[in-house]
């Protein structure tokens, strides 16, 4: 371990930590116990770098079914104005369902609404 003690030569807290740091890497079992020490910190830190990914594709994930909603409710709407105004022409709800490739009841459904 080299270490320029110039530039710490006047922060007497760094002199002391610098100095108990030396002795600690000059015991092989202190300098064991730093590496396990390192080695754990690594797996909580990818553990907790792998948790911010999954809560930022989470929350992804979230946005696009959110986005899907509106569409899925505009797309309904709008079928449910064509449905009406084919009704309002004459049209049964037989040939509405024919004509738009839909179930009898969910022409219907959205005919009510």
């Amino acid at each position: 371990m080299k270490i320029d003690e110039v530039i710490y030569g006047n922060d007497a807290d760094m002199e002391h930590i610098l100095h108990r740091l030396t002795m600690a890497a000059s015991n092989a079992e202190i300098r064991h116990k730093m590496n396990v020490e390192d080695e754990y910190f690594s797996a909580i830190e990818k553990r907790d770098t792998e948790i911010l990914a999954r809560d930022k594709y989470i929350a992804e994930q979230k946005a696009q079914l959110t986005e899907q909603k509106a569409q899925l409710t505009e797309q309904e709407s709008m079928l449910r104005a064509t449905i009406k105004m084919l009704l309002d022409v004459g049209k049964t709800p037989g040939e509405i369902s024919s004509n738009l490739g839909k179930d009898l009841e969910t022409i219907l459904r959205l005919a009510k609404s």
